[in-house]
This record gives C-alpha cells, structure tokens and sequence, in this order.
C-alpha cells in the first residue's frame, strides 16, 4: 500500500477476501539529485509498506512476531524504532537475490574495517561480472548469523565470505537454527560495469526473506 505521509497512518492489520494481512515493515524512499535515499518528513512522499497473510482460507495461522522470530532476534532489541529501522533494512533496492548456506559466511573480528567485509575473489563470476566486481553493498538474512548490512569487498586467499561482527545489526535467531542465509545486492561497483547485465530487479520485494517462515502462507507488497 502506498500512502502520502499527509495521510492518516496506514493499517496495521487488514482483511481482503476473508484474508487477515498484517504490517511488517514501512519505508519512504526519496530519491535527491544524487540520487541517493533520504527522508524528510516534511515532504510529500509515498510509504511503501510490506504486509504478510497471516490467516485466511487455505493458509494455516501463523503469529508474525514468532516467525519473524525465525529469522533474527528482533525482540533482544532495546528499542522499538531500532526494529523498525532493521526491518526498513530489508526492503532496499537490489540487484540480485541469492540463497547459500551459512556455512558459507564465517563471522570475523573487526580489524580498522567496521562495516565492511569481504567476498572471495571470483565469487561472482557465475553472474557475469567476472573480475570486474571490487565491491558491494549487501543485506543478508540468515537465522545463525542474524541480520547483516554493509560493504563487501573482494579479497584473495579466502573460501568463504566474511562478516565482521560491526556489519550484524541483529543479532541470531534464539529459536531457530536453520543453515540458510538469503542475501540482498543492492549495488556493484564499479557501477559502470554492469549496465549492460540483464538482471531481474527485485527491489522492494521483502517477501523473498520471509520465504523461510512458510512455503503455503501468501504475500502482499503494495
């Protein structure tokens, strides 16, 4: 759902067709002259919101709070803007989405380096921007690890990606132990060189991190 934020607030819960849709997560994007995302409250800019079904025919009944549970720990969080800002996290823009195993990252101690890890040199090759890719900006989702943002760098010698433990913005889930990590590209660099590289944009599509909770429950991002 859209919304002006001259608006009344948006629906937390709402129910379409016998479906009961609950709010997730809520982001106002505008973009300034370089392009970049900013937020002023001041403006009249839209709010993209992410619902998830959560009961309705066909669907079985899940609680969101405990699913999302599943994937980090939101509730170790002290303060509940900070929730809302994790979960703005998972709705930026990306490039490409692509599901590994955790055990395929390993957590790392930061070193001068806060904010940025590393990729192994030719991690991407399979995508096809060879040796082109020095660096990209990141989200990753993975009930082990937690919620992860940042930079990643390529970096030789290493056979696994590597998260410093600056770049993990919630911690591990408490109830879950599942070995998956889905990751959110959001930008390469040098940017210059994947103009030319078809890739499916799907941006703002936060449903693809909750395709752990269940593979029978619906998803709406209006």
């Amino acid at each position: 759902m859209e919304d002006a934020l001259n608006k009344s607030p948006p629906q937390k819960i709402f129910v379409e067709e016998g479906v009961r849709y609950e709010l997730v997560s809520a982001k106002v994007p505008r973009k300034s002259k370089g392009g970049r995302f900013s937020f002023d409250n001041n403006s009249n800019n839209e709010i993209k919101l992410v619902y998830v079904a959560t009961q309705g025919p066909g669907l079985k009944k899940i609680c969101l709070l405990k699913e999302l549970e599943k994937l980090c720990s939101f509730s170790s969080m002290n303060s509940s803007s900070k929730i809302v800002a994790r979960l703005d996290h998972l709705q930026a823009e990306a490039k490409k989405v692509d599901h590994i195993s955790a055990d395929l990252i390993e957590i790392i101690q930061d070193h001068g380096h806060e904010g940025c890890g590393y990729f192994p040199d030719g991690y991407f090759d399979d995508w096809g921007l060879g040796t082109h890719c020095d660096s990209v900006q990141v989200r990753i989702v993975a009930p082990r690890l937690g919620l992860i943002k940042g930079m990643l760098c390529k970096k030789k010698e290493i056979a696994k990606i590597q998260i410093p433990e600056s770049m993990i913005k919630v911690s591990p889930s408490e109830v879950c132990d599942d070995g998956y990590a889905t990751g959110k590209f959001t930008f390469f660099f040098p940017c210059g060189l994947i103009r030319d590289i078809q890739y499916q944009d799907y941006c703002n599509h936060f449903s693809l991190f909750l395709v752990q909770l269940s593979h029978n429950q619906k998803f709406i991002s209006k």
